[in-house]
């Protein structure tokens, strides 16, 4: 991706997520670097298929939408420059060039499809420049519709990256999962993620990983909906928040036990999350069993950060 001079300008980063599409605009002005926006859309790109390693006709025209929607903000927010790239969905997808040359034919613009480990390095990069990592070996968790990414690291460098075809819309599709789950259907998916995750639980402990931080996304959520539990702001606002294990573990309890309409009326978590924050909690909860983490933290940085902060010019 192109590196950004070092004048006055505004630039943006269009994330085109699995699930979600990320709009971030930054303004340059002599080498600093301000976020004044940020916008997220409901796609559901990778949505019926999976399976098939398929872009659906209909995902494609929410897709094409939903760009026209962002580049409309990006244009209103005065954007000179415009990074476009895309995940786990288009990057699996067998009719991803027929996408790609539609997005390219509509508004001029050439989607980079970026691998899981190029994602993972991105994903890393955000983290950092938010100041969640300090000098002590971390998981970096970020759960995906259709990947999840782990990155073990410090402050310093990343020292073992990997992208896993383990995003919450993936699995959902592949479990079909009830409302609220079944005991039955929780142990499928429990055991199917655990026998995936065997890597990571050697690394964790070959590295002696003592903190997690989750990265966007359902953590975001996660830290929303425990502050209006207890009728505090919502402090995804904030960078980084601490999350406490009592808490995380009683959301993630209350998730599995939802149905989807009292995921619907949950103050904290916002819609587009209301039909994976379930599969979401059991990656968290199964990556939990793996080490004895001493510290979780939530970071609102993540892919798009990441790329935006490559990008700059050192």
């Amino acid at each position: 991706m192109d590196q950004i001079p070092l004048n006055k300008m505004k630039t943006a980063i269009l994330d085109l997520g699995t699930n979600t599409f990320n709009l971030l605009v930054a303004e340059h002005i002599n080498g600093s670097v301000e976020l004044i926006h940020r916008e997220k859309i409901a796609v559901k790109l990778g949505e019926k298929g999976f399976q098939k390693n398929m872009l659906m006709p209909e995902a494609m025209d929410r897709a094409l939408s939903g760009i026209a929607m962002l580049l409309e903000s990006a244009k209103a927010a005065g954007v000179e420059k415009i990074s476009a790239f895309a995940t786990s969905a288009v990057r699996n997808a067998q009719n991803r060039n027929e996408f790609l040359s539609e997005v390219k034919e509509k508004f001029g613009i050439t989607i980079d499809v970026i691998s899981g480990i190029e994602e993972a390095k991105f994903i890393y990069s955000g983290v950092k420049h938010s100041g969640a990592l300090d000098s002590e070996k971390t998981l970096i968790m970020d759960i995906g519709g259709g990947s999840t990414e782990f990155i073990i690291a410090d402050c310093d460098e990343a020292y073992w990256l990997k992208s896993y075809d383990i995003g919450a819309a993936r699995l959902k599709e592949m479990f079909d999962p009830e409302n609220p789950i079944k005991p039955n259907t929780q142990d499928k998916i429990s055991k199917y993620i655990s026998e995936e995750f065997e890597e990571l639980k050697r690394k964790l402990k070959e590295f002696k990983v003592t903190k997690i931080v989750g990265s966007s996304g359902s953590f975001d959520s996660i830290v929303d909906m425990i502050a209006a539990s207890k009728r505090q702001p919502y402090p995804s606002e904030k960078v980084t928040n601490e999350i406490a294990p009592e808490e995380l573990n009683e959301i993630i309890e209350e998730m599995k036990g939802s149905t989807l309409e009292q995921r619907q009326n949950r103050d904290g978590l916002i819609s587009m999350r209301v039909d994976f924050i379930v599969i979401s909690c059991m990656l968290i909860e199964t990556v939990l069993s793996l080490c004895p983490f001493k510290e979780i933290k939530q970071c609102s940085y993540s892919l798009k950060e990441g790329v935006l902060f490559n990008q700059i010019k050192k």
